[in-house]
């Protein structure tokens, strides 16, 4: 893990499986979880990894703003209840 801050109510992650193997991201995505949903932390999580998005709430996806308009940023929103 490259870096992980939590204050308060939020925690920050930058890559936080880059170079994992999946037992450990899965330990890792774990912990986030538990911070989200057991200690009501919001965490914000920067990766490239498509695995850890499928496993996010919502996911911001930045464009360059050259090639596109800035207006083109996308948000994707994935609608899924966490009965956990």
């Amino acid at each position: 893990m490259r870096l992980l801050v939590v204050e308060d109510e939020k925690g920050i992650a930058d890559e936080p499986t880059g170079n994992l193997d999946k037992e450990t991201e899965t330990e890792i995505l774990k912990i986030f979880s538990d911070l989200a949903y057991k200690e009501n932390k919001c965490v914000i999580i920067v990766t490239h990894s498509e695995n850890v998005c499928n496993k996010c709430d919502e996911v911001y996806e930045l464009v360059p703003t050259k090639e596109k308009d800035q207006k083109e940023v996308k948000k994707k929103v994935k609608a899924k209840k966490k009965n956990d």
